[in-house]
C-alpha cells in the first residue's frame, strides 16, 4: 500500500536564521597618532579602535610614552599626529564638559594638599554630572567608596591617608564619574598605574572590579608594569617598544615570549601554573 503523502502539518519546519550578534560599538578610536616629547618622537602611526566591554592594558619600557599616550586622551598633551575619536567624535571637536561625562581619568600621582574629606574628594567625580544625577550625591559617594573598601575613611581628610588608600580613593572618585550618569555602558575609564602603591589582596580586589564593569560594557585602557597582571586580566594590548612598532591585539597574542623578550630586551618564559593561570617569569 502506497504511503501517503505527508500533511503539510508533518513537513519539518525550516529553521529561522539565527540572529547575528553585531559588535560592541566602538567606544574610542586611535587614527594615526603620534606622540613627541619635545624633540623626541615616542610614538608614531599608533591606530586601533577599543570597544565596549574591552580592557586593554599599555605595557612596555620606561620611557617609551605609556603615560603620555594616556594623558594626550585628556588633552593634557597634545597629540604630534593622528587624532582620537570618541564615539566617532574627533575629541578636538567635543566640549570638555560632554567629555567629562563620558570619560573619567585617574592619573599616576595626584597631588592635593587641601585637607579636603575623603568623601568630597570622591564628590569630585560627579561635578560634570550635576543637573543630570537621578539620586542623591551621597548615595555615589558612598556607594563607590563602598566598592573600593574605603568607606570607613569617608570623613578622614585625604591628606592623613596613606598612598595606597589615596589611589582607592582616587579610583572611587573616577568610578563615581563613570557610573552616575546612566551606568558603565558606553563610558571610557583611563587609569595610569592604579595598583602601583596596592598591596596584593587590594590590587586583585579592584582589578577584578574594572574587569566586572568592563563586563557590563565599560572599556577601559589600563597603564601596567605587572606584565602578569596585563596577562590575567586585560582583553587586549598595546605593547610600546623603543625598537619595535607599537604592537596591538589580544592580550595573550600581544603578551608572548617572543614580542616581550624583544621589547624589554631581556628573556622571558612563560608558565603554566596548578590552577591553569599563566604567568611570565624574567631570566
Amino acid at each position: 500500500m502506497a504511503a501517503s503523502a505527508p500533511s503539510p502539518l508533518e513537513k519539518p519546519l525550516a529553521q529561522e536564521p539565527r540572529p547575528v550578534q553585531s559588535q560592541p560599538l566602538i567606544t574610542l578610536a586611535a587614527r594615526g597618532l603620534g606622540i613627541q616629547a619635545g624633540s623626541r618622537r615616542l610614538i608614531s602611526d599608533l591606530s586601533f579602535e577599543l570597544r565596549g566591554g574591552e580592557l586593554l592594558s599599555i605595557v612596555g619600557p620606561n620611557g617609551v610614552g605609556k603615560s603620555s599616550l594616556l594623558r594626550s586622551l585628556t588633552q593634557a598633551r597634545s597629540i604630534a599626529a593622528g587624532q582620537w575619536t570618541l564615539e566617532g567624535i574627533p575629541l578636538r571637536q567635543m566640549a570638555p564638559a560632554t567629555m567629562a561625562r563620558k570619560v573619567a581619568y585617574m592619573p599616576q600621582h595626584s597631588e592635593l594638599n587641601f585637607p579636603l574629606a575623603v568623601s568630597e574628594v570622591v564628590a569630585l567625580g560627579l561635578w560634570p554630572h550635576r543637573g543630570y544625577l537621578e539620586q542623591h550625591p551621597q548615595h555615589w559617594v558612598h556607594h563607590c567608596l563602598g566598592l573600593t573598601e574605603m568607606t570607613w575613611a569617608a570623613n578622614i581628610p585625604y591628606t592623613q591617608l596613606s598612598g595606597g588608600e589615596r589611589q582607592r580613593v582616587q579610583l572611587a572618585r573616577a568610578l563615581a564619574q563613570v557610573l552616575a550618569a546612566g551606568g558603565p555602558q558606553g563610558r571610557l575609564l583611563l587609569l595610569d598605574e592604579p595598583t602601583a602603591s596596592l598591596d596584593p589582596k587590594h590590587s586583585l580586589h579592584i582589578l577584578k572590579l574594572i574587569q566586572s564593569f568592563c563586563q557590563q560594557g565599560l572599556s577601559c585602557i589600563w597603564v601596567v608594569h605587572d606584565l602578569n597582571l596585563a596577562l590575567r586580566f586585560a582583553t587586549h594590548s598595546l605593547l610600546l617598544s623603543p625598537h619595535q612598532p607599537p604592537c596591538y591585539g589580544t592580550a595573550e597574542e600581544v603578551l608572548s615570549v617572543k614580542r616581550l623578550s624583544q621589547a624589554f630586551e631581556c628573556e622571558f618564559s612563560l608558565h603554566t601554573f596548578g590552577n591553569n593561570q599563566k604567568g611570565l617569569i624574567t631570566g
